[in-house]
């Protein structure tokens, strides 16, 4: 579990949080020791002087944390993730409990420069966003596509909080020595794809008497979603993967949001991998523009240095399944030499064979490719050996790093 969030305390409460790997970009102030371990404790939290248990107990935790001076501070923590993932060649879970508070220029917009290194990072790590807790519309304060939108399947999540009876969280507080902070409630709305608890919550406090502190806000229920995924599968799980298995498992609270939205609530409902979708073998591919790097499209460990290349702003790759199966998607790495691109997407299939697919199974355009960003393809679930994708970028060479089928 990849934690972005202020800087955890020096000193943690012995035996809790089996953190095996931290990077601060400064020492805490005076409110960073508690939002930190308030999530790390609800994610990973050992049953012991505290009386507090996390979701995924001794979850092996990596915190990236980051100095509030600069967005760019924020994007060294988000790729430092993105460093350590590679280096461990494993796929897990980011969660970052954090959001803008100025919904006039939305860094964490689909298109922004968080946003960017968010959609990077979700290579590697099924990633979990804090709606944010303004009582306001979540699509100018978290993770966004234009216009207000989401994607499903495209590996993050922003999550809203709800009241213990399933209904939005509409205020409460944050207290600190000295001091209590008001929280307005939820944000809400078209892009918050998940909701969980997130009022009262009771986690860990790093200097309190008792050990504990109870605290209110979306911060606390990105925490909870990620934990949750974090109980499936294997370090071989793809993001794509556990987004399926929250997506897929939520439950209607009866409950709606100001929008007049279902709020659908984030829940557990067993381990079995038989629960998830496949990642589709690869067992060969052709390539009518290029062969170079060809083969690491699909040897299922995505590095960012080994790259398929077109040569060109066009470029077709074919791919054999080994055997017909239904294909629900497709999800490209991109690695792209413009900071925006758009390009065209085709994606044909058949049973004909790996040089001769003809058949169309989809269109899709990809207005803002980035670089390392993966863009999912969705289809019709087509029963189907071989595939066909074809690229047109607008201002790049067209270039992968890997395929998801």
């Amino acid at each position: 579990m990849h934690l972005v969030d202020t800087v955890l305390p020096t000193t943690l409460p012995p035996g809790e949080i089996n953190l095996v790997y931290r990077w601060d970009q400064a020492a805490p102030t005076t409110y960073s020791p508690y939002h930190p371990l308030h999530v790390a404790g609800i994610i990973g939290a050992n049953s012991n002087n505290a009386r507090i248990r996390g979701i995924s107990p001794n979850v092996k935790i990596a915190a990236h944390g980051w100095n509030q001076s600069s967005v760019a501070s924020l994007v060294v923590a988000i790729d430092n993730a993105i460093y350590v993932a590679e280096t461990l060649g494993v796929h897990g879970q980011l969660n970052m409990s954090l959001n803008t508070s100025n919904p006039a220029s939305n860094a964490f917009a689909h298109n922004g420069l968080i946003g960017k290194r968010m959609r990077a990072a979700s290579n590697r790590n099924f990633i979990t966003e804090s709606a944010g807790n303004f009582n306001a519309a979540a699509c100018n304060y978290g993770f966004s596509y234009p216009g207000g939108t989401w994607r499903a399947y495209d590996g993050i999540m922003l999550v809203g909080a709800i009241q213990l009876n399933g209904s939005r969280m509409t205020g409460g507080t944050n207290p600190f020595p000295g001091s209590t902070v008001a929280v307005d409630g939820s944000n809400y709305g078209n892009c918050v794809e998940a909701w969980a608890p997130g009022h009262e919550i009771t986690s860990l406090d790093p200097v309190g008497p008792s050990l504990t502190r109870i605290s209110t806000g979306t911060s606390y229920s990105a925490p909870i979603v990620a934990s949750i995924a974090s109980r499936v599968g294997a370090t071989t799980t793809r993001p794509i993967q556990r987004e399926w298995y929250i997506r897929n498992s939520r439950v209607n609270t009866g409950y709606t949001d100001p929008t007049g939205l279902p709020i659908m609530k984030a829940q557990y409902v067993g381990t079995s991998l038989g629960t998830i979708p496949k990642i589709l073998p690869i067992i060969n591919g052709w390539s009518m523009t290029s062969f170079t790097n060809l083969t690491a499209l699909w040897d299922g460990l995505y590095t960012s240095g080994a790259n398929w290349n077109a040569g060109a702003n066009w470029g077709s790759v074919s791919l054999d399944l080994g055997s017909i199966k239904t294909v629900r998607g497709v999800r490209l790495t991109m690695r792209s030499s413009s900071t925006d691109t758009s390009i065209d997407f085709a994606v044909l299939g058949d049973n004909s064979g790996l040089t001769t697919v003809s058949t169309v199974l989809g269109y899709h355009n990809e207005p803002y490719a980035s670089d390392l960003a993966p863009v999912y393809i969705p289809l019709s679930g087509a029963n189907v050996r071989y595939l066909r994708i074809d690229g047109n970028a607008y201002g790049s060479w067209l270039s992968y790093s890997e395929i998801e089928v």
